[in-house]
């Protein structure tokens, strides 16, 4: 079952708004408020392989990856950077 909230933060917080504006009395009667339908899916098992497979491989190129992660960001978001003075 997949939800057909794409913006669940934002949901979440119109959600806790209701009750902070007494629109609702409690977070649980506001979600049941809520007229959405989950999607439902059936998992094809004859593709499992070729899933098992592709996340294989995203998991080796990962690891591959990550030493490269810290410069992505900059030096202010390396952990050695408050230490060195950058």
């Amino acid at each position: 079952m997949t939800s057909p909230v794409r913006e669940a933060g934002a949901l979440g917080a119109a959600l806790t708004a209701s009750v902070a504006c007494s629109i609702h009395n409690s977070l649980e009667e506001a979600v049941a408020s809520l007229a959405m339908q989950p999607h439902h899916f059936t998992p094809r098992t004859e593709l499992s392989g070729f899933y098992d497979d592709v996340y294989d491989r995203y998991r080796a190129t990962a690891r591959l990856l990550e030493p490269y992660w810290p410069s992505l960001h900059g030096p202010q978001c390396r952990p050695d950077a408050s230490e060195s003075g950058n």
